[in-house]
């Protein structure tokens, strides 16, 4: 088969690195192409959000941009640490896979020589004459058990609510989001404090499973239904949120620390410390007391770092500040 794998490099990564193991790159003739977020429409975004006399949201997305820039180097370190690539270097050197750049949708050559196309976190809506142009059309990748959290951050949604399972379907695209007949899927136990990034880890794994699967039994697909009485959407079920003074009384501070974890999501869930932000990592249920605010807020005792949340006081187990990590001990 002749395959074309379609994502962002961090879940679509994790899974060519788990394939690296099994016979998929000797069976298949693989390309890859890594799909590049836009940064260049910031500037848009500042017009529309001072249009709009946003004036909260045009401070805090100036004052993250500012951070970036300030930490540039140290994020990126940062970020080498969670992410990495070198396995995806080996294979495009053994030429195993070919990678080509991205250079948007419409520019992609050749998609009617591809047996399939296969996508693994791609954030935009692909149209149906683009996904319809391989000879067995196109194949998702999607974190979770659909038509369970269907939309575009599953693993967030399951790292915030501390659900003890990760799963991963592949289904064929359609026109809606995630609607698609079902191909292959499965889920396997997990410890409920997994972050984001852990579980997207876990997903990929399986994801790399089911293709080797897929792969052994030369894509003959056996196709299911998804049971419409079963559905539910991430943006349903929680709402994406970093800056921790936006979080309600409501909301799990703990569980959102744990959803925000992952390199994509920088600067993670985040505070204000002075005109810097501090980025929290890992907090743990502290019996420290607390007298002051009663809503959000950092304070430091003992030198030692806490955050209190509408008087639940949690110890910071692991931050970043200007751009270095720092782990406390307790």
């Amino acid at each position: 088969m002749k395959i074309l794998f379609l994502g962002y490099e961090e879940y679509l990564s994790f899974i060519l690195r788990d394939l690296k193991k099994t016979n998929f790159f000797i069976e298949n003739k693989v390309d890859v192409i890594f799909a590049k977020p836009n940064f260049k429409n910031f500037p848009k975004k500042l017009l529309k959000l001072i249009k709009n006399k946003d004036y909260s949201k045009l401070h805090e997305a100036i004052l993250i941009k500012l951070n970036r820039l300030l930490y540039k180097n140290k994020i990126k370190t940062v970020n080498q640490k969670l992410f990495f690539r070198e396995n995806v270097i080996g294979l495009k050197e053994e030429k195993k896979i070919r990678v080509i750049e991205y250079d948007g949708l419409k520019n992609i050559k050749g998609l009617n020589d591809y047996d399939f196309m296969i996508v693994a976190s791609f954030g935009t809506k692909i149209p149906s004459q683009i996904f319809r142009k391989p000879k067995h059309k196109t194949l998702n990748i999607h974190p979770s058990l659909l038509p369970k959290h269907r939309g575009g951050y599953p693993t967030y949604v399951q790292a915030c609510n501390f659900e003890k399972e990760v799963s991963t379907t592949i289904h064929f695209m359609e026109e809606k989001w995630d609607n698609g007949d079902v191909v292959i899927q499965d889920s396997i136990d997990c410890n409920s404090n997994l972050t984001n990034y852990e579980r997207y880890q876990k997903s990929a794994h399986l994801a790399s499973l089911l293709l080797q699967r897929l792969s052994e039994g030369n894509f003959n697909l056996e196709l299911a239904k998804q049971d419409k009485e079963s559905i539910s959407y991430c943006h349903k079920l929680t709402k994406v949120k970093k800056n921790i003074n936006s979080f309600l009384k409501e909301d799990s501070l703990q569980g959102y620390v744990l959803s925000n974890y992952a390199s994509h999501l920088f600067p993670f869930s985040y505070i204000r410390r002075g005109f810097l932000l501090m980025s929290i990592l890992e907090v743990s249920p502290s019996k420290e007391v607390y007298k002051g605010k009663k809503d959000t807020c950092l304070f430091k005792k003992n030198d030692k770092m806490y955050l209190n949340h509408f008087g639940k006081i949690f110890f910071i187990n692991k931050y970043i500040y200007k751009g270095n990590i720092i782990t406390q001990e307790k």
